[in-house]
């Protein structure tokens, strides 16, 4: 049971303790005795109650048998976001109750929008992307498809489209069309300011710039927000407590010298500036690329 329960993340169902030769009665005395913890109907927790969140998932699937995990919580199990907040979300053919920490989703799905995750039951990428279109919109969208389009293999983008495609009229699949064509998911970013400034960008037909890009300025190199290699235009968005202090100031007009001695434009910009004088900002940006380069 131990052994078994390791390779678990400490979570067994009934059947899976049957399996290994505990009776019912012999399940009800563990439980008795502490070995045994209860989580959900059928579903334990061996030798103590605390379990890991791939333990909940994992004891989630197993209290509703030919479930799977879906939209945020496949999500977070295939590591396309952060620990989601909420209930964890169940699809399956059958009516999965909705009870606390979980909410059952009726749906049937091919084989194909099906997979496996650390032996797990969960959504395909693409079923789960699709599924986080529907329901939690574009930012979520976009920033789960920039982690599949980075951090797994394949073209995610291309599953995605065909899957939309597979159901043209179902509810998300406006939301993926929308973030595939804007293109900005397929930028890498470092924060919410960098995803703010690619999403004003599209927003105003202004060419996408490269993100975190590393520039060389005389002996040295630097890494720069937003670059336009051709007009060699770099923009900086310095968010709220960025380059504090002496030293911090001294570092940025010395980077700045540096790009500027070797034919670069420099411009930084703040979050409370793009949101709060985006007219400005706009033509300012559109003045600088139309520039000659150097």
């Amino acid at each position: 049971m131990s052994l078994l329960a390791a390779t678990r993340d400490g979570v067994l169902s009934a059947d899976e303790l049957r399996s290994v030769g505990l009776t019912l009665d012999a399940i009800e005395y563990r439980c008795r005795a502490g070995f045994l913890h209860p989580l959900l109907r059928g579903v334990y927790a061996v030798g103590h109650r605390s379990v890991s969140r791939r333990g909940q998932l994992r004891a989630a699937t197993l209290w509703a048998p030919g479930s799977a995990l879906s939209h945020g919580s496949a999500a977070e199990l295939a590591t396309l976001q952060k620990l989601a907040r909420g209930p964890i979300h169940l699809t399956s053919s059958q009516q999965v109750h909705h009870r606390r920490g979980i909410r059952g989703h009726r749906r049937t799905l091919p084989p194909d929008e099906l997979t496996l995750i650390a032996d797990i039951p969960t959504t395909t990428i693409a079923r789960t992307l699709l599924d986080l279109a529907a329901t939690e919109g574009e930012r979520s969208l976009r920033r789960a498809l920039r982690e599949a389009h980075f951090h797994h293999r394949g073209r995610p983008q291309d599953d995605l489209l065909a899957l939309a495609e597979r159901y043209p009229g179902a509810r998300g699949t406006g939301v993926v069309r929308s973030v595939l064509t804007r293109g900005t998911w397929a930028r890498r970013i470092r924060s919410p300011l960098e995803d703010e400034f690619l999403e004003f960008c599209a927003d105003r037909r202004i060419p996408l710039p490269k993100t975190n890009t590393r520039i060389a300025a005389g002996a040295r190199s630097y890494e720069a927000d937003c670059v336009w290699l051709q007009e060699r235009l770099i923009v900086e968005l310095d968010g709220r407590g960025s380059h504090e202090g002496d030293r911090g100031f001294e570092e940025d007009r010395e980077r700045d010298g540096a790009l500027l001695a070797a034919g670069w434009s420099s411009y930084r910009l703040t979050g409370r500036r793009l949101h709060g004088a985006p007219t400005t900002v706009e033509r300012e940006l559109r003045a600088l690329l139309a520039r000659p380069s150097a």
